[in-house]
């Protein structure tokens, strides 16, 4: 099997593709450091798996899952989460953007072994410790994670502030439309499509708190 790493720890990605080029069925593993780099690459790889960090800075693991079916047609390849994010709702979030599995960075390596031979062969996969956590948040009223980059959390509270995309870039030293582009990823993962919703979403939701003039 051919298997891309995406993760933003050199010293973590060196460590499982030392470990998993020790397995018979594993030939070559070709590792990302973000996600930007690896959707650049995707459509000249053809790997059988790839394992994907959630937390990762520029274009997180969500919005790689997200645009990896788009840019690569007919995609082949099984993907596996591998992150420290752990909560139900982006599990199923994961899941249903594509992902085949889902494991906990504090899982074992022979339950890594073990997730991409059950993937490899068209099964799915979540490690023992989040099948359990996904049961419990069936009969409990788990409460909804909301997760966003650093630069994504910024970027919130400067529209939160009144700021423009404009200012916005000026601030960041950042384009205009990479500036457009963050607000639009921060109003796709909220489900809403105006700044005065996005605005009041974050509010609702504690994500910004206009009274202390800071943000969450």
């Amino acid at each position: 099997m051919k298997i891309t790493l995406v993760d933003d720890h050199p010293l973590f990605a060196d460590s499982i593709k030392l470990i998993l080029l020790q397995q018979n069925n594993i030939d070559e593993v070709i590792t990302y450091s973000n996600g930007s780099d690896f959707l650049l690459n995707c459509k000249n790889e053809k790997p059988d798996i790839i394992i994907l960090d959630l937390m990762m800075p520029g274009i997180d693991g969500l919005k790689v899952l997200e645009n990896y079916s788009k840019i690569v047609e007919e995609p082949t390849a099984k993907i596996i989460i591998l992150s420290f994010i752990e909560n139900s709702q982006t599990i199923k979030q994961a899941l249903k953007l594509g992902a085949s599995g889902f494991m906990s960075k504090t899982s074992t390596i022979d339950e890594v072994v073990l997730a991409i031979n059950e993937v490899a062969g068209g099964n799915k996969f979540i490690s023992q410790k989040l099948g359990s956590k996904l049961i419990r948040a069936f009969f409990e009223n788990e409460p909804t994670v909301y997760i966003l980059t650093d630069s994504e959390k910024e970027i919130l509270e400067m529209v939160c502030k009144g700021l423009s995309p404009k200012e916005i870039a000026g601030k960041k030293n950042i384009s205009y439309h990479t500036a457009q582009y963050y607000i639009r990823s921060i109003m796709s993962k909220f489900n809403v499509t105006r700044t005065a919703d996005l605005i009041v979403f974050a509010m609702l939701h504690g994500l910004y708190i206009p009274e202390n003039d800071r943000f969450h």
